[in-house]
């Protein structure tokens, strides 16, 4: 869905809005990925790393879901629409979120591999 917001941007020759699907995408994927990572690594296995952050999924899916929304009110994504100024902005929060949660869930990641290791 990103991508095809990226697309339909590019096509409106707004660049920004092609960076800001792109760090959006990029930061949705490393959340998933230390997620599984850290699982396949034996820590916080099933919920529990899924709870950890401020942008789990269903939280990016409903920044997008009010992005998408606001820009349909708003006048869509043509040139000169406020829409694509609130889609931008919906973009820009997921990527900002995903790059802290990312970082959240690798700090739990550390925190759990540190406690094993003082463990006796």
């Amino acid at each position: 869905m990103i991508g095809s917001i990226g697309l339909v941007l590019m096509r409106h020759d707004r660049m920004w809005g092609v960076a800001l699907a792109f760090a959006a995408i990029a930061g949705s994927f490393l959340v998933s990925y230390a997620r599984a990572r850290a699982e396949s690594l034996g820590y916080a296995p099933g919920k529990g790393m899924a709870a950890v952050g401020l942008a789990p999924r269903e939280v990016r899916v409903v920044i997008l879901g009010i992005g998408l929304i606001g820009a349909g009110v708003t006048g869509g994504v043509a040139p000169g629409a406020t829409g694509q100024t609130i889609l931008g902005g919906a973009l820009l929060v997921i990527a900002v979120l995903a790059t802290i949660t990312v970082i959240q869930r690798i700090l739990f990641t550390v925190k759990q591999a540190a406690s094993e290791v003082d463990r006796p």
